[in-house]
Formats: structure tokens, C-alpha cells, sequence
């Protein structure tokens, strides 16, 4: 005897069509974004959130803050993509009913990584001791932003642009040599 089918297969057979609930956009919705609370609960509370962000202000790496504080680099890892994908599903950081804990990991590391920058920024304009180990840093962690950039020029010259830099003369001599060997 075949089983009935359950919310989310694919196709339902045509025997078990009655059988099968057929769900609307909206139920679709909740479906896809309610999950049940089970297993392990997340080590990921307000305290941990608080001493990973002061060490990442202070100029930690997240994997370097993550391990001081005891957290795996799978657990942090998991974290980073919950955070990505709670926040693409709209739910606001915290850590309230309603609310997700990944989100606020997210936000807090941001701003963690932006207060270490602005740091080391300000240190570098006031010239304070340090501040080449900082610029170093900085060009060594975000090059896309502090990385000097060598340009270098290339002149690429098409056929066009070669035949009007030559003399009229050069081009006389070329017609004439083409003509020549034409009519040979």
C-alpha cells in the first residue's frame, strides 16, 4: 500500500489527489519560515555576543575573538550564514521572542569591524607610534579598499587609428605599390 503524501512533495499521485492538502501562497510562507524549536539550544547569547564584539573592536579577527572566547570556527561559521539568512528573510536582530540572535551576530560584527577601522584611521592621521603596523593591517585585511593600486597605461592601436597617424606620403607609397601589383 503506497503512503500518503505529505505537505511539500513534489507531485501527488493521481490515487491520493483528496488526500493531499494543497497549500496557498501564505501558507507556503509560514511553512517555509516557521521552524520547530528542537534540538540544542544556540550558545549564541547577549554575553557571548558582547565579548566576541569588544575583542573585534579592539582588532581581533572574528575567527581569533571567536577562539578566545571558546566558540568553534564550524559554530561562528554556522552563525555567519544564519545571519545571512535570517536577514534576507526580514527578521530584525535581538534577542526577543520575535526576534533573531544570527541577525543581531551580524550587525554587532559589522560594527565591531567598523569601530576597529575608524580606530586605526584616526591613529594613522595623528601619526600616534604604530600607526605603519596599522596601515599595514589595513592594506593586508580590506585591500579592495587601503590596497595602493599601480595603474598601468597600455595604448592598444586599432588598423584604423595607425593608417590616420601615418603621413600622407607613407600612403601615397602604399597606394601606389598596391596598384602596381594589382595591375601586374
Amino acid at each position: 500500500m503506497p503512503r500518503k503524501p505529505y505537505i511539500g512533495d513534489p507531485s501527488p499521485t493521481d490515487e491520493h489527489t483528496d488526500d493531499v492538502l494543497k497549500l496557498t501562497p501564505s501558507w507556503d510562507h509560514v511553512v517555509r519560515t516557521w521552524r520547530p524549536k528542537t534540538g540544542k539550544p544556540t550558545s549564541l547569547t547577549e554575553e557571548v555576543l558582547e565579548l566576541v564584539a569588544t575583542r573585534v573592536a579592539g582588532g581581533a579577527t572574528i575567527p581569533q575573538a571567536c577562539a578566545c572566547v571558546g566558540i568553534s570556527k564550524t559554530t561562528w561559521a554556522n552563525w555567519n550564514l544564519k545571519s545571512k539568512l535570517h536577514a534576507d528573510e526580514g527578521l530584525e536582530g535581538g534577542f526577543g521572542p520575535d526576534q533573531s540572535p544570527y541577525v543581531a551576530w551580524g550587525e554587532a560584527m559589522y560594527e565591531a569591524k567598523s569601530a576597529w577601522i575608524v580606530s586605526a584611521i584616526n591613529r594613522i592621521d595623528r601619526q600616534l607610534p604604530g600607526w605603519q603596523s596599522l596601515a599595514w593591517l589595513l592594506e593586508r585585511r580590506y585591500p579592495e579598499f587601503w590596497m595602493e593600486r599601480k595603474q598601468q597605461q597600455v595604448n592598444i592601436k586599432t588598423e584604423a587609428q595607425a593608417a590616420q597617424e601615418k603621413s600622407t606620403e607613407q600612403l601615397e607609397a602604399e597606394m601606389a605599390l598596391y596598384l602596381k601589383e594589382k595591375n601586374s
